[in-house]
């Protein structure tokens, strides 16, 4: 008997050692794991609710945040359910994985989100679009100052709209109507309405230059500027 005890609190100090480690393990990988969560609706929301944009910041922010919440979620489950934190080998396969789900995933999402962003803009400008097809202009109107309403003033503010005024092309049969958009660069974007195929279209200024889409949609109309208010 004198001898097992030295032996049975040999084997007991191990355990009672592993449980902080264990404790502080779990504390770690809740923590990025909210870190990642928090980001990961953040950016998604940024995106969601953003003036309509052709590349936007936050859509890399996606692709980092995405394949975190993956990684720290697998490693909190692995460590509540083994006992034990992964490591070595392991521990940098579950890091590939969740890269190599999270990446394309995020770049699936880009759609969906642009998708939402440009639904409210469309949504919100659709007062603007209504008045233009009841009473299309003969010529450029005396007010140029169209007042929309404080619901479609706070998706103005809570989009960080691109407030310069709107461009409006018009003849007696047909209208366009034009807004800038956001990019990522310092080309920006543009949006546009074609009042015959009654449908908004987006594109990097870039490409609009290339195809003249909106040279050609516009091209023998009468133009003034809108401010929206």
């Amino acid at each position: 008997m004198a001898v097992s005890l030295p032996t049975d609190a040999a084997q007991s100090a191990p355990t009672s050692g592993a449980s902080p480690r264990l404790g502080r393990s779990k504390l770690t990988a809740g923590l990025w794991l909210a870190f990642w969560a928090t980001l990961l609706i953040w950016t998604a929301h940024t995106l969601a609710v953003a003036w309509p944009y052709v590349g936007l910041m936050p859509q890399w922010l996606l692709l980092v945040a995405l394949p975190g919440v993956l990684f720290r979620s697998f490693d909190l489950l692995s460590i509540h359910a083994a006992k034990r934190r992964i490591g070595g080998w392991k521990r940098l396969l579950v890091r590939t994985a969740a890269l190599a789900l999270g990446v394309p995933t995020g770049i699936l999402s880009w759609d969906a989100l642009d998708a939402i962003s440009m639904h409210r803009f469309e949504s919100a400008i659709a007062p603007l679009v209504a008045r233009l097809h009841t009473t299309a202009p003969s010529s450029c109107p005396a007010q140029t100052t169209f007042a929309l309403g404080p619901d479609v003033m706070a998706y103005l503010d809570g989009a960080s709209a691109v407030r310069a005024d709107a461009a409006l092309y018009f003849d007696p049969q047909r209208f366009a109507l034009a807004f800038q958009g956001r990019s990522l660069d310092i080309d920006g974007s543009t949006l546009f309405y074609d009042s015959v195929a009654r449908v908004w279209h987006k594109a990097h200024n870039d490409t609009l230059a290339r195809s003249g889409e909106l040279t050609k949609l516009v091209q023998g109309l009468a133009a003034c500027r809108l401010r929206l208010e």
